[in-house]
């Protein structure tokens, strides 16, 4: 599961920081799916993240570089996770 959630990741953070630029509501939509999804399959880190985007996302007036950060945060863990998964696939083929 988590497999096929990474091979999602890069497409939900494309839209994750397409949206951003777009209208908050549409980045709650995505941040919000990130974290369900995330959190579904065992990566806590990447639901926590996406979480934490969520909640100041819920503050009426969200503080850019607390987003910024929080978002940079997300793609290192996402970036860390998909080297991990490669590393295991390699791995299981040798």
């Amino acid at each position: 599961m988590a497999t096929l959630f990474l091979a999602e990741a890069p497409r939900m953070e494309e839209r994750l920081q397409r949206s951003s630029i777009d209208s908050g509501g549409a980045l709650l939509r995505e941040v919000h799916t990130l974290a369900s999804c995330a959190s579904s399959v065992g990566l806590l880190r990447v639901g926590y993240l996406a979480g934490e985007i969520e909640r100041a996302m819920a503050n009426a007036d969200p503080e850019p570089e607390q987003l910024a950060a929080l978002q940079a945060m997300l793609s290192e863990s996402v970036a860390r996770l998909t080297v991990w998964t490669d590393a295991r696939m390699v791995e299981a083929v040798t």
